[in-house]
């Protein structure tokens, strides 16, 4: 199967098509309109626009979680439990893992230590709400057992 760079020329605006044979970033659309060509990939060569795309697509996905992490702090205790902070847990790891294999080479120094300090401080968020649910759950197990009939 060959491949080929659509290149447009800002002169005299033609297109023209190259065979290439490069490395990139590769993009599945989703095709919802059957009027079209539809696409199966595109691979995307220019530095500027694969930077733009990973970080747009990683802060959606951040602020998507902050958004998680917001509802679940602003709950009252009886309506969360521990099993829901530890699942935001883990999506925060996956989070700083991508991070780091994917979008580390795209981003300044800077950037990166700005990313990470967002999830390091969402990361002490949810443990310090795990230790509230956990010292919650512990006085209401204390109140049950004094609780019984006295003799």
């Amino acid at each position: 199967m060959s491949n080929f760079l659509v290149d447009r020329n800002v002169l005299n605006k033609n297109i023209t098509y190259m065979e290439y044979d490069l490395d990139g970033y590769t993009l599945n659309p989703k095709n919802n309109n059957e009027k079209y060509i539809k696409i199966k990939n595109v691979n995307i060569f220019q530095e500027q626009l694969i930077n733009n795309l990973l970080i747009n697509k990683f802060n959606s996905k951040l602020n998507r979680l902050t958004q998680i992490i917001t509802n679940l702090l602003n709950a009252s205790e009886e309506e969360s439990d521990e099993g829901d902070c530890l699942i935001v847990l883990d999506e925060i790891d996956r989070l700083k893992a991508v991070l780091d294999i994917k979008i580390k080479k795209q981003l300044t120094i800077d950037e990166y230590n700005e990313y990470l300090k967002q999830l390091d401080y969402l990361h002490k968020e949810i443990d310090n709400r795990i230790v509230a649910l956990n010292y919650h759950l512990g006085v209401n197990e204390e109140l049950q057992e004094t609780k019984g009939r006295s003799r």
